[in-house]
């Protein structure tokens, strides 16, 4: 099977969590100050978690180009 196995309790709960990030975001646009700080957290949270996906990435690929070298 391609995709895993979803149950309709997990997509309400993903609607729902997008909806709120939909309404922080609203309220950064219209210069809220709360609404701001969140956006900012939440979007420091997102580049810092792709920061480490793409070191893990990274290092994945080395260490396999180094087996395979001191294999040979």
């Amino acid at each position: 099977m391609l995709l895993p196995r979803f149950t309709l309790r997990s997509w309400i709960l993903g609607l729902a969590l997008g909806s709120l990030i939909a309404i922080v975001l609203r309220e950064a646009v219209l210069g809220h100050a709360w609404g701001i700080g969140i956006s900012v957290a939440l979007g420091s949270l997102a580049l810092s978690l792709l920061l480490q996906a793409i070191a893990f990435g990274l290092a994945l690929a080395l260490s396999r180009s180094g087996a395979a070298r001191s294999d040979q």
